[in-house]
C-alpha cells in the first residue's frame, strides 16, 4: 500500500469519526421547535395589540357651567379617543346623590339618591333628540346634563352624578356604555366645578 493510500485512509477515518459526533437533524429539532414557539408568541402578541387598538375608547370632560347659579348647566365634552367610528352616540345624566338645601332653613334637606353600582347603571335623564348618528375618531361632541331643567338648581349644596355615554360600535348591534362619576365642588368665588371621581 502506497504512502498516499495510507494518508487517504487515515483522513477518511478521521472524517467518519467527526461526522459521528456532528449534531444530527434529530438533535436540532428541539431548537427549531423553540424558535417556532417564540415566533408564534410574538405574532400573537402583535395581533393582540392590534385588536386592542380597535376597541372603542371614550372620555368625558366637564366644562364650566353656562349659568353661574346652575351647576347642571355645565356641558360635558365626549371624545372618541379610539381608532374606530362610534354610532348612535348620546349621553345620560344619572343622579347618584344630590342634596338640596333651603337657605332659609339650613336644617331642611331634600336628598335625591339612586342606589346600585356604577358599572351596572344604564338609566338616567337624557334627550333622545340629541343622539348623534356618529362620532369619528379624534372628534368630540358636547352634551348637556339631563338635569339642566330640574327645579331648585340654585339650592344644590352637594351633588354626585354619573355621566353615561351610550354608543354602538361598527358590526356590533348592541349598545355599549362608558361611565364616569363626577362630584360637584365650589371654589372661593362661588363658581361651580365638576371634578372626576372614582366609580362606586
Amino acid at each position: 500500500m502506497s504512502r498516499e493510500s495510507r494518508i487517504a485512509r487515515t483522513v477518511r477515518r478521521a472524517l467518519d469519526r467527526r461526522l459521528k459526533d456532528w449534531p444530527t437533524n434529530q438533535n436540532r429539532r428541539p431548537i427549531k421547535r423553540v424558535l417556532n414557539g417564540v415566533l408564534t408568541l410574538v405574532g400573537l402578541a402583535a395581533s393582540l395589540v392590534g385588536l386592542m387598538q380597535l376597541l372603542p375608547r371614550v372620555s368625558i370632560s366637564p366644562q364650566s357651567p353656562l349659568i353661574s347659579s346652575n351647576a347642571f348647566s355645565a356641558p360635558f365634552l365626549v371624545s372618541n379617543d379610539g381608532y374606530i367610528r362610534l354610532n348612535k352616540v348620546n349621553a345620560i345624566c344619572s343622579p347618584k346623590n344630590i342634596i338640596y338645601t333651603d337657605d332659609a332653613h339650613k336644617d331642611h334637606h331634600l336628598v335625591v339618591e339612586q342606589d346600585g353600582p356604577d358599572e351596572l347603571e344604564t338609566g338616567g335623564l337624557y334627550n333622545p333628540s340629541l343622539e348623534a348618528a356618529q362620532l369619528l375618531p379624534g372628534h368630540k361632541l358636547v352634551f348637556p346634563c339631563g338635569m339642566l331643567d330640574m327645579p331648585f338648581a340654585d339650592r344644590v349644596s352637594s351633588a354626585h352624578i354619573l355621566m353615561i355615554v351610550t354608543f354602538r360600535a361598527p358590526v356590533l348591534s348592541y349598545p355599549r356604555f362608558h361611565r364616569q362619576r363626577f362630584e360637584l365642588t365650589r371654589d372661593s368665588s362661588g363658581q361651580y366645578h365638576w371634578l372626576e371621581e372614582a366609580s362606586r
